[in-house]
């Protein structure tokens, strides 16, 4: 004979992501139940970081903000492409002078309201 008991699993749920710059929620402004997040990671094998690692998730603000300090302010490479088209990916002058309008309220028109 078999004797058996109803147990209830706990279960974690998702609640919300917090952005860790500026600590407002990742939730998708066009499907609530998602987030949108940059994540960014830091793993260290060798030297006094030895065994660290690092997880930061930001929001879109919080990471373009992020992208727009280094890009202009120290002057750094990183690669990008668009996974949704290929085609339309940009190069590092065209994310620089995007990034430069962006800092001096220069954006073109059609630009600001994709970014809004």
């Amino acid at each position: 004979m078999r004797k058996t008991k109803t147990v209830v699993a706990r279960k974690t749920q998702l609640v919300d992501v917090i952005c860790d710059g500026c600590g407002c929620s990742c939730r998708s402004q066009l499907d609530r139940n998602e987030f949108e997040t940059a994540e960014i990671t830091g793993v260290f094998n060798e030297g006094d970081p030895a065994g660290d690692r690092f997880h930061i998730e930001l929001c879109s603000a919080c990471f373009f903000d992020l992208l727009e300090w280094f890009l202009l302010d120290k002057k750094g490479v990183l690669e990008y492409y668009n996974i949704v088209d290929q085609d339309q990916s940009a190069d590092m002058d065209e994310l620089r002078l995007y990034f430069a309008h962006r800092r001096s309220g220069t954006l073109p028109v059609q630009l600001a309201q994709e970014e809004e």
